[in-house]
């Protein structure tokens, strides 16, 4: 499972061969869908940076 800070991931929800959602909750408490690349979800930590929540 992918790890992202300030950031509770839950479940994977949808998996296709260009893309993954998985959907956690926010420090906040708010619910979000994360949808990712399926090529670089491997590479999630490294892409973390570039997200803004």
């Amino acid at each position: 499972m992918i790890a992202l800070p300030g950031i509770a991931i839950q479940d994977k929800i949808y998996k296709s061969s260009n893309s993954l959602v998985y959907w956690g909750i926010r420090n906040d408490g708010v619910a979000i869908a994360i949808k990712l690349p399926a090529l670089q979800a491997s590479r999630t930590s490294d892409r973390v940076s570039q997200l803004h929540v």
